[in-house]
């Protein structure tokens, strides 16, 4: 009973390594993410892909985009994509004419409209043709 209660009030290693996260990431990695999605933006790409690039493991990109952008990657890639058609349907100009709101959704990277809609009306508050309509005024 006694040497019971000694061993349980020592810690052991898997207690320990439960507690430790799988992956520890470095702000610089994240960065690195970061930039990768930025100069790919327009190009189709998974968790994986930037994950990849940036030399850390899926798991490990999630919990430090967590931790340090309060999101997750592909949160953070769309949120950017939506800043890109935001900008453009402001601007007015899509590739030399007149900006389509469905063109410039798939141009950044949308392919389900519906989709692409809402997240536009919950990030900015209006709808994207709303946007560009009072862009045009």
């Amino acid at each position: 009973m006694v040497l019971t209660a000694l061993l349980d009030s020592l810690p052991d290693n898997q207690t320990a390594s439960a507690q430790v996260p799988c992956q520890v990431v470095s702000p610089r990695l994240v960065r690195r993410a970061r930039d990768y999605i930025e100069q790919h933006i327009e190009a189709p790409m998974s968790v994986g892909d930037i994950a990849a690039f940036a030399g850390v493991s899926a798991r490990g990109l999630h919990l430090a985009f967590r931790k340090y952008h309060n999101t997750t990657p592909m949160a953070y890639l769309r949120d950017m994509r939506l800043e890109r058609v935001r900008a453009d349907l402001l601007r007015g100009d899509g590739w030399g004419g007149p900006v389509s709101v469905t063109t410039t959704a798939i141009r950044w990277g949308f392919s389900h409209l519906g989709q692409f809609s809402a997240s536009y009306r919950q990030r900015f508050g209006e709808l994207p043709s709303q946007t560009k309509v009072r862009a045009s005024h």
